[in-house]
């Protein structure tokens, strides 16, 4: 569905108390043409925070916000519109382990990202990429090693 169907399904579910558990999005090769795919919970857990269509700056700040109230990000979600990274994320209150979240890296920078966040005792738990204007973004969610003990 495009964003603007993705944001009336997601409103509608979300007041009647459904929560997404799971969020993917695609970019057409024309501008502004993303579509989203969502798997939502009957409401039944709480402690989930989700948004969409956000900057990468939008992205950290969320981030930051929901860090404060103890809510980690669990899974991630990028694509272009028009010249332009976006993210789609979801973070819950039930994630405990250290996790460290990197966006808009180019494949040199992940990769110096990745060997050195492995050296800090992070594995890499989600990795994507997504391409803006010719250029390929990488991004990914790294856990401590404690949360595979």
């Amino acid at each position: 569905m495009s964003s603007s169907e993705y944001q009336r399904e997601y409103d509608d579910l979300r007041s009647r108390g459904y929560i997404v558990k799971s969020i993917g999005t695609s970019s057409a090769i024309t501008p502004d043409n993303s579509r989203f795919a969502a798997v939502w919970n009957d409401g039944s857990f709480r402690g989930y925070k989700t948004h969409h269509g956000m900057t990468s700056k939008e992205l950290d700040s969320k981030t930051k916000e929901y860090g404060v109230l103890g809510h980690k990000i669990i899974q991630l979600s990028g694509y272009n519109v028009g010249d332009s990274s976006r993210y789609a994320a979801i973070w819950s209150a039930y994630e405990k382990s250290d996790i460290m979240v990197l966006n808009d890296l180019t494949s040199e920078e992940y990769q110096d990202r990745f060997d050195e966040l492995k050296t800090k005792g992070y594995r890499i738990v989600y990795v994507n990429a997504h391409n803006v204007s010719g250029k390929v973004c990488f991004f990914g969610i790294w856990k401590s090693r404690d949360a595979f003990l």
